[in-house]
């Protein structure tokens, strides 16, 4: 995730302006983002999104960011397609309700985690889906066996070491 304070710089570099005009706590927002992330409360797993389209909850937008033919090939039922680049345009962005979910996702976790952060700069409420669409497949050919992606982060953890 070398990306991750790239990323924070970035949003930085383009808030200081604002946070001179005392509109945005920069430090804040980034720390409450840190918070956030490290409490893992970034994501959903696919179980739980699995669970939301049985239930046809319909309280969240889902975004495929992966390439056109990736997702002409295949891509999660009720997915709107918008690439990474341009996901943060006025167009893309005027697209995503305010004041509901977002689940981001790509084919593993990184470049998803990476958007959601994004969107949250720009007050989302935006998560990964851990896994991405690799991990969704996983999962619907075999649930009980879909990895340790969908273990807890103690479980994880102790798998990892």
């Amino acid at each position: 995730m070398k990306i991750l304070p790239i990323i924070l710089m970035v949003a930085a570099v383009g808030l200081t302006g604002c946070a001179e005009k005392g509109q945005v706590d920069i430090a804040g927002r980034a720390a409450a983002l840190a918070k956030t992330i490290a409490a893992e409360r970034d994501h959903v797993t696919v179980a739980e999104l699995s669970d939301w389209i049985i239930k046809d909850q319909r309280d969240f937008t889902l975004i495929d960011i992966r390439d056109q033919p990736d997702f002409a090939a295949d891509h999660i039922s009720g997915a709107r397609h918008v690439p990474l680049a341009s996901l943060m345009s006025d167009a893309a962005l005027a697209g995503l309700p305010e004041g509901s979910k977002v689940v981001v996702y790509s084919n593993g976790t990184a470049h998803a985690a990476q958007a959601a952060l994004l969107l949250r700069l720009v007050d989302r409420d935006a998560y990964a889906l851990l896994g991405g669409f690799n991990h969704w497949q996983a999962y619907l050919h075999d649930p009980n066996s879909a990895g340790v992606v969908e273990m807890d982060p103690a479980q994880r953890a102790q798998y990892q070491a």
